[in-house]
C-alpha cells in the first residue's frame, strides 16, 4: 500500500528512516561526546537545578514530576566502562563528592541507563517535500541538557514556516536558534577546561538560551538584541 503527503516530516529521532531516504546531509559535525550514566530517583528535596563539575566529570540532579528527580554523571567519551560499574551515587562520590552529598536519601525510581556516546550532528532539514524535526533535524551532546526544548521548539519553527509558505525559512530560523547552543555544548562536552573557562562557557550559553526564551516568547526585538 502506498501513502502520499504533500509534506512529510520525519521526527524519528537520530537514525531517522526520513533523514536517509531523502539523503538530508550532515551540514556540521560536533567533534566531542560524553558518555553519561543517569537513572531516576525518589526521595530528595525540590532544591532546584543542582549542577557540579570537577576535572573531567560533570554531574546534576534536576527536578522532575511527582516529587521525582533525575540524577546523572558525565564523563570522557571512553568512559563507557566505568559507568556500568558503578551507582551513579558511587560515581559522584567518585567524581564529585558534593554531588554524591546532595543525592543523600535518593532511592531509585527507574533502573540506571547508560548513554554510551553520541557525537552531536545539524542535518538540511527541509526540501522538497520534506523537513526534519528533533533529533532527526539535529542533536547535541546531552551535558548542556534542554535537548526537548529544542524539540518543541523546531515543531514550532516548522509548524509556522508551513502556515506561512515559507518552509524554506524553517533551516536558517533553526541554526540561528541553535548554533550558538550546539556549538557551546560540543565544547562544554570535551572537558577540555579549567573551572574558569567552564564558567564562561556557561555565562554564553546563558545568553544563547536566552534567545531562544526571547523567540518562545514572541519577542523577536529581544531575540535580536540577545543573539
Amino acid at each position: 500500500r502506498e501513502v502520499s503527503a504533500g509534506l512529510v516530516i520525519g521526527a524519528d529521532g537520530k537514525r531517522s528512516r526520513v533523514a536517509r531516504l531523502v539523503g538530508a546531509a550532515v551540514t556540521r559535525q560536533a567533534n566531542h561526546t560524553v558518555a553519561c550514566a543517569y537513572q531516576y530517583v525518589s526521595g530528595l528535596p525540590n532544591r532546584g537545578f543542582r549542577w557540579h563539575f570537577a576535572d573531567g566529570a560533570a554531574g546534576g540532579i534536576i527536578p522532575t514530576n511527582d516529587g521525582g528527580s533525575c540524577a546523572f554523571v558525565a564523563l570522557p567519551e571512553n568512559s563507557a566502562a566505568e559507568l556500568r560499574s558503578a551507582s551513579v551515587r558511587a560515581l559522584a562520590a567518585r567524581h564529585m563528592p558534593a554531588m554524591a552529598e546532595d543525592m543523600a536519601g535518593a532511592e531509585p525510581a527507574e533502573a540506571r541507563v547508560i548513554f554510551a556516546g553520541h557525537k552531536g550532528y545539524m542535518r538540511r532539514c527541509t526540501g522538497p517535500g520534506w523537513a526534519l524535526v528533533g533529533d532527526a533535524s539535529w542533536f547535541r551532546d546531552p551535558i548542556t541538557a534542554h535537548g526537548i526544548t529544542d524539540a518543541f521548539r523546531d515543531s514550532a519553527l516548522l509548524a509556522e514556516a508551513v502556515k506561512s509558505g515559507t518552509l524554506s525559512s524553517y533551516e536558517a530560523q533553526r541554526d540561528q536558534l541553535s548554533l550558538p547552543i550546539f556549538e557551546l555544548s560540543d565544547r562544554i562536552a570535551s572537558f577540555d577546561w579549567s573551572l574558569a573557562e567552564l564558567a564562561g562557557l556557561h555565562k554564553q550559553l546563558n545568553r544563547a538560551m536566552k534567545a531562544n526564551q526571547a523567540w518562545i516568547a514572541g519577542d523577536g526585538d529581544e531575540l535580536r538584541r540577545v543573539a
